[in-house]
């Protein structure tokens, strides 16, 4: 699940937000499934999914 997190920031940092808005979802739905939606780890890609799509 990190390793979407870090693909979705690349993409982000890139500039290219069509392809990180989408991994960035999966990798939150992962992590809230594994970790639980309330765990710093999900809540950091969250936010990072919440960044992408105000771009």
């Amino acid at each position: 699940m990190s390793t979407r997190g870090n693909l979705g920031n690349a993409y982000l940092e890139a500039g290219d937000t069509d392809r990180a808005v989408p991994v960035l979802e999966s990798a939150v739905a992962g992590l809230a499934r594994i970790l639980g939606e309330d765990h710093p780890k999900t809540e950091v890609v969250r936010a990072d999914l919440i960044r992408a799509r105000a771009v």
